[in-house]
């Protein structure tokens, strides 16, 4: 299952692929947080169906670097989203993979079109 995520600073979303779109308002967060945040709550839903083998996406490069061990965290209040994400990906035998913001259907809809 592919499964599409951006954040921003007021509100996130994910995207099961042909499914609608799910928008939240999260207000008081830096970009990064909403990147995170985004993936953590796509994750948790994958979980709620039962699903395995998900195929995470996200045009947040300091997101997919992190949690995929390739750059250190150097921001600590990030470490938590980064474990939290990281154990999602685990229990869901998961990849993390980084998109274009061209191709990134979640993104797409944050930004209206």
């Amino acid at each position: 299952m592919k499964i599409y995520c951006d954040g921003a600073e007021d509100c996130y979303c994910y995207v099961f692929e042909g499914d609608d779109p799910v928008v939240e308002s999260h207000s008081g967060i830096s970009h990064n947080v909403g990147e995170y945040i985004a993936v953590i709550e796509a994750l948790k839903e994958a979980v709620n169906r039962k699903l395995k083998a998900v195929e995470v996406y996200t045009d947040s490069l300091l997101v997919v670097e992190q949690v995929n061990c390739r750059w250190k965290v150097k921001q600590a209040h990030l470490l938590p989203y980064r474990d939290e994400a990281r154990d999602g990906l685990i229990k869901l035998e998961g990849k993390l993979t980084w998109v274009g913001r061209d191709d990134n259907i979640a993104g797409r809809v944050l930004q209206g079109n």
